[in-house]
């Protein structure tokens, strides 16, 4: 994902958050520190960056720094933002696609908590949970929280809960998601990629992805040609 910084008033211009190296990808997820004026956004799996913004008529991002959420980095950047939800939240996330389920549990509540009138990306954390412990039922209600629809592994999350919990008609409608994102996510591989981008456990991954077919065989729907 791309991401921009406005300045304002409005100049018609738009400046690209930076992307550092050291194992990034792309900017996703920004949100205004505590510490204004500073962004914190994830650039990848398990990685946080912070950049300085210098704004007016036009914008100026120092050098992004990043840190390595999993564990003591991850206690960092709540200590240093303990009241800001997004970043309790985004540190959730972090966790549990490094398998700190635990953690990320307490997290998430507290990012519930901090902001009720949260965004739907703060349940991926709660999903992994639920669906890790066979709590099917309880991870597709959680993936219809989520509400990215132009995001392929929430269409996959769903599918998979969906065939698990034995859902017909939640499986039809995220397979059907998934083709009109494209067709090529209904087949495994594809599939795998999109959700191996940010989960780190193997074995989580291919249980989840295995749920694909299922929720294709569940739904009636011809599988990707």
């Amino acid at each position: 994902m791309l991401c921009y910084v406005e300045p304002f008033p409005p100049t018609g211009a738009r400046y690209q958050l930076p992307v550092p190296g050291q194992g990034a990808n792309m900017a996703n997820h920004p949100v205004w520190s505590a510490r204004l004026p500073e962004i914190i956004y994830s650039v990848g799996p398990g990685l946080l960056a912070s950049t300085r913004v210098s704004t007016g008529w036009t914008v100026e991002f120092g050098t992004p720094s990043v840190v390595q959420i999993p564990g003591a980095a991850a206690e960092r950047a709540i200590a240093l933002n303990p009241l800001d939800a997004d970043t309790v939240g985004l540190c959730a996330l972090f966790l549990s696609c490094a398998g700190d389920d635990d953690r990320a549990m307490e997290l998430f509540e507290r990012a519930v908590r901090l902001k009720p009138q949260h965004p739907g990306w703060y349940h991926f954390p709660p999903f992994t949970t639920h669906f890790k412990r066979r709590d099917y039922a309880a991870a597709l209600a959680d993936a219809k929280h989520i509400a990215l629809p132009q995001l392929p592994t929430v269409h996959i999350s769903a599918a998979a809960a969906a065939a698990r919990a034995g859902s017909v008609a939640e499986a039809q409608a995220a397979v059907e998601a998934l083709r009109r994102l494209g067709a090529r996510f209904l087949e495994p591989e594809a599939a795998r990629q999109a959700v191996a981008l940010w989960i780190w456990d193997e074995g989580y991954v291919r249980d989840l992805v295995d749920g694909l077919p299922e929720a294709i065989v569940m739904s009636g729907t011809p599988p990707a040609s």
